[in-house]
């Protein structure tokens, strides 16, 4: 017992490499002159590179690439879709564009918790 317990104390201690601030699950929706459509990610980001998810109500899902330089994250997914915002606190505010839209439109971007928690 007494060398067990000598083993462990001698044991270095591992640091992890922090989470990145702008991975996880992203809900919300931009406003397309006043058509609302909604928009929920799943990032990964490793540095400086995004990778994930966008997540449709059908159930469907399309690989999503792009940057993040704190405060901006610079998405893109097939086919044509675009999302350029700033993270603050939990939020990601900026906008919205796809291909055929002639137009930018205002999206809002909350972090989702665990447990059903914002």
């Amino acid at each position: 017992m007494m060398l067990a317990l000598a083993m462990l104390a001698s044991c270095k201690k591992v640091t992890l490499p922090p989470e990145s601030e702008i991975a996880g699950v992203w809900e919300g929706a931009a406003d397309c002159e006043g058509l609302e459509v909604q928009l929920a990610f799943y990032l990964a980001e490793s540095d400086g590179v995004v990778t994930g998810a966008a997540l449709f109500d059908d159930g469907s899902q399309r690989d999503v690439s792009g940057t993040w330089a704190r405060p901006k994250l610079h998405l893109t997914w097939p086919p044509g879709f675009k999302l350029d915002g700033a993270l603050e606190g939990d939020t990601i505010t900026g906008t919205f564009s796809a291909a055929g839209i002639d137009h930018s439109c205002d999206a809002v971007l909350s972090r989702q918790r665990q447990n059903g928690g914002q």
